[in-house]
């Protein structure tokens, strides 16, 4: 897999000033509220209760048998329509061999066809604090980054893939890495969900994507997603369990898809002055 899971760069944040993406995983409470649909799919009223649906691309037999295709099929729709998600992570990294508790909170909104897009991302590790603030059109992404030490830096770089802004690089990891099943299938006010439900690692290597890179066994796993018959992944939370020299360590992810539809993405106050910085330091793209 190319790239780095949310969890993965949350331990690069913990050791480094450089603003980069974050990932994670551990276990599903409750399933989440579904995403806002700004136009509600056609069809009879959905009436609630178990109902038989067409599944989801990449499932099969009431199976998850193709991650990458139900990642591919849930980022071609919402970036199609537009959406809003967020993504909160946490676990434990070494860093300079002292244990330190690192979290994370990103909200990424994108516009239909990604035209214009804006992600925030807070990061927490021990004492430290670092929001990275980022708004993007087709040609260049201007970021706003606030470190540790309350110092501000603007810096600009080439928009993100498409299934990045979707939370591929989050979800596919944990989705490869262990035996989904589908637990329920319902229907909701915004239309059929299906619940798939996974205890156990069936992939170690997969999972271990989204983990730092001196963790040891992974101990356990338990996750809970929830998708609908085009692909769209609403929610995931996911935990797993990890040694970690020589103690046992959580990692938690929590992916929300809050709203699809006709997204706008307003440009931020801070956009001109990232521009400026860019055109000085001979970097816009746009």
């Amino acid at each position: 897999m190319n790239g780095r899971s949310l969890f993965t760069v949350l331990v690069v944040l913990a050791v480094t000033t450089t603003a980069v993406p974050v990932a994670g995983s551990h276990a599903p409470s409750a399933p989440a509220a579904d995403a806002t649909e700004r136009h509600p799919p056609p069809g009879p009223a959905h009436t609630g209760g178990a109902v038989q649906a067409a599944e989801p691309p990449g499932v099969s037999g009431g199976q998850l048998t193709n991650a990458t295709a139900l990642v591919a099929a849930h980022t071609d729709a919402v970036v199609a329509a537009g959406f809003v998600s967020t993504t909160n992570a946490s676990g434990t990294v070494l860093r300079n061999g002292i244990r330190l508790d690192v979290e994370s909170e990103q909200e990424t909104t994108v516009a239909p066809d990604r035209s214009t897009y804006r992600r925030t991302r807070t990061t927490v590790a021990g004492p430290g604090r670092r929001v990275v603030d980022a708004w993007a059109d087709e040609r260049v992404e201007y970021q706003r980054r606030t470190l540790e030490s309350g110092t501000v830096r603007f810096d600009s770089r080439e928009p993100r893939p498409s299934r990045e802004l979707a939370g591929g690089l989050v979800l596919e990891p944990l989705l490869r890495g262990a035996e989904f099943t589908v637990e329920t299938v319902t229907e909701t006010p915004n239309g059929t969900r299906i619940v798939l439900v996974a205890d156990e690692v069936a992939d170690e290597a997969a999972i271990r994507e989204s983990l730092p890179a001196e963790v040891g066994n992974v101990s356990g796993f338990e996750a809970r997603a929830v998708v609908d018959p085009d692909g769209r992944i609403h929610s995931l939370n996911a935990t797993t369990d990890y040694e970690l020299r020589g103690r046992t360590e959580s990692s938690s992810l929590t992916y929300r898809l809050r709203e699809t539809g006709t997204t706008t993405v307003p440009e931020p106050t801070w956009l001109d002055s990232a521009r400026e910085a860019a055109n000085a330091a001979g970097g816009s793209r746009g």
